[in-house]
């Protein structure tokens, strides 16, 4: 199964493929850069923890598991994650909390590309005020009259 979403980050759209129970998402940009989707969302979470535009609990056992698991890069040179397996065989648990955390804020950057950026939000909504005043005053919708203070 394919779908299109937009990338929350870059706005850029991506393929989603679904199969066998493995996601595989990537804008072509992306696809160079990352092995998988997995990789994807632990760069970015990563990157949001170490921005601070996240605070995660001071919980030894999550920061462990966030902190544990090795960056690698596979022979194309794009970032991939050590594999539970490879964790398992140097005596590392499974990461499941670390795991929860990076879906949760996924989940939730996918649903509102600037739920952890209000200013991103606040500027998309100027931009979107100022072309919506333009394509009305060009007549490029047919609206009789807007009231901006309603949008």
């Amino acid at each position: 199964m394919k779908v299109m979403a937009i990338n929350s980050w870059t706005g850029w759209p991506r393929k989603v493929s679904i199969s066998s129970g493995s996601i595989t998402a990537h804008t072509q940009s992306e696809a160079d850069i990352y092995f998988n989707l997995s990789a994807e969302w632990w760069s970015i979470v990563g990157q949001l923890i170490e921005r601070r535009t996240i605070s995660i609990p001071n919980d030894e056992k999550l920061i462990a598991q966030l902190t544990s698991r090795q960056k690698l890069y596979d022979s194309k040179g794009r970032e991939r994650l050590e594999s539970k397996a490879d964790l398992k065989s140097r005596g590392v648990e499974s990461p499941d909390r670390a795991d929860a955390l990076i879906g949760a804020v996924m989940m939730r950057l996918t649903a509102d590309p600037y739920a952890f950026d209000p200013a991103g939000r606040q500027a998309m909504n100027e931009l979107m005020h100022q072309a919506l005043r333009q394509m009305e005053r060009q007549q490029l919708i047919p609206v009789e009259h807007v009231n901006w203070d309603l949008l």
